[in-house]
């Protein structure tokens, strides 16, 4: 039996789905968001990545998922994230403006999410080489 941990996602509109392994794009993101050296404890963050589950989806039809990471394969983080990780993308300017955020709990990967500011969510991830990092000071461990 594999134990895994579920998630407590910070968005209140993911609804359960049936755990499936990621896209290669949502790989492709989440690592995008752990560049090498940008904060504490980022590349135990990378290979938890390779462990995921997608067990969540927003329910108004963007992108945003949740995970679960299989805790007997993957170490936990000791920066944790309160819940933000400090590497975050954007995309587009005006109404087509959209942030990728990548959230962790309790030093395991979480959910990653699209933030968007259109009248109707994007249906897909913006691709990788539109994307700005923005690295924003990691928060007190509390």
């Amino acid at each position: 039996m594999t134990t895994q941990r579920q998630p407590n996602s910070p968005n209140s509109h993911t609804r359960p789905v049936d755990p499936r392994a990621p896209t290669a794009e949502e790989i492709e993101l989440v690592k995008l968001l752990l560049p090498d050296g940008a904060f504490p404890d980022v590349e135990v963050y990378r290979r938890q990545a390779d462990h995921l589950k997608v067990t969540g989806k927003c329910s108004c039809g963007c992108p945003t998922v949740d995970f679960t990471v299989d805790t007997t394969r993957a170490t936990q983080a000791t920066f944790h994230g309160n819940p933000l990780l400090p590497v975050e993308a954007e995309a587009g300017e005006g109404e087509n403006f959209v942030q990728l955020i990548l959230f962790a709990r309790d030093g395991w990967l979480e959910s990653l999410e699209l933030v968007y500011y259109s009248e109707r969510p994007p249906r897909n991830f913006p691709s990788p080489s539109d994307l700005r990092l923005v690295t924003r000071p990691p928060r007190a461990q509390t």
